[in-house]
């Protein structure tokens, strides 16, 4: 039977944290017809198999290989049977009635092909939920390693605001963790491109989708939980997630900019790891991590030198 919405979780190393966000759907989503598809990309572990016997009724698929974020989500719509496809993060926690809401916004709004609750934090503090398209002004900045707070900050301006009035908010795109899509529209644009393993995907699916002519909307008063990075992001060691973000956003622009403007990132965030690099001696908050951010530069150089030539 056809489902209004099925809801996709990609799993990898996060069986800790995606029982709490299964428990939620299940015991927050009302008057509603869903599905829920886990698709676990090869994790090492392998845990995700204890949770089959606690819940009967997910589909559970176990891939025999890591294709990254984008192509495991793939996956999971191409098995899936609902009007939308929902992509939750498995550290993601609903809270009343979430995705009926969204689904009902979807419905009521004709030119909507994607839209996002917001998030908060476990300390409660507001997530990071939207932003604009990358543009020279972001990717310098960037470079420079100043300035993201204070954009951050600028658009959870907007969203308190919006919050407070109960609006919708039309928005360029919105982060991954939670997102409401048409299927018929992400089908129009083919689906996540798999060139990306990690990182963008979102951005570039969302980008697409907006030239195609859909909207993408964020819903400010709807807060769901989600505790960010969980799989890629250790306190120890970065180093999947610096070369994937680093290596994502080139690719982003090769395949969205023009030509000044890919050559404008390509050669501008070069010789800002060359800059790293070179003052990695004398970079106290490094003193211990040394050769591995070491390593972490010269291999995003080697990328960037050879990887889209």
């Amino acid at each position: 039977m056809k489902k209004d919405i099925s809801i996709i979780t990609v799993n990898y190393n996060s069986h800790k944290y995606i029982e709490n966000c299964l428990n939620s759907i299940i015991s927050n989503t009302r008057d509603i017809n869903y599905e829920i598809l886990i698709v676990d990309n090869y994790s090492p572990d392998r845990d995700i198999i204890n949770l089959k016997s606690k819940f009967s009724n997910i589909e559970f698929y176990l891939l025999d290989d890591n294709r990254g974020f984008g192509s495991a989500c793939n996956y999971g719509s191409q098995n899936s049977s609902g009007k939308y496809l929902v992509f939750v993060n498995p550290d993601t926690v609903f809270t009343n009635n979430s995705l009926k809401n969204m689904f009902d916004f979807m419905e009521q709004t004709t030119d909507a092909a994607v839209c996002s609750p917001a998030f908060i934090y476990q300390d409660g503090s507001q997530g990071y939920v939207y932003n604009n398209f990358p543009n020279i002004m972001w990717e310098f900045y960037d470079f420079l390693g100043k300035g993201y707070n204070l954009r951050i900050n600028k658009l959870n301006r907007k969203l308190q605001e919006s919050a407070k009035s109960g609006r919708a908010m039309r928005i360029d795109w919105a982060t991954g963790a939670c997102l409401i899509v048409k299927k018929d529209f992400f089908n129009k644009v083919g689906g996540f491109n798999e060139d990306y393993f990690l990182y963008y995907e979102d951005v570039d699916l969302q980008k697409r989708i907006t030239d195609a002519g859909g909207s993408i909307y964020c819903l400010p008063y709807l807060k769901v939980i989600h505790v960010a990075n969980t799989s890629t992001k250790p306190d120890d060691d970065d180093t999947v997630y610096y070369y994937n973000i680093n290596k994502s956003r080139l690719m982003y622009h090769m395949k969205n900019s023009s030509t000044f403007k890919k050559l404008f990132v390509k050669y501008l965030h070069l010789a800002g790891f060359y800059l790293r690099l070179f003052s990695l001696k004398f970079r106290s908050r490094y003193s211990e991590k040394k050769n591995m951010k070491k390593l972490q530069y010269m291999n995003i150089i080697k990328y960037y030198r050879t990887g889209l030539e």
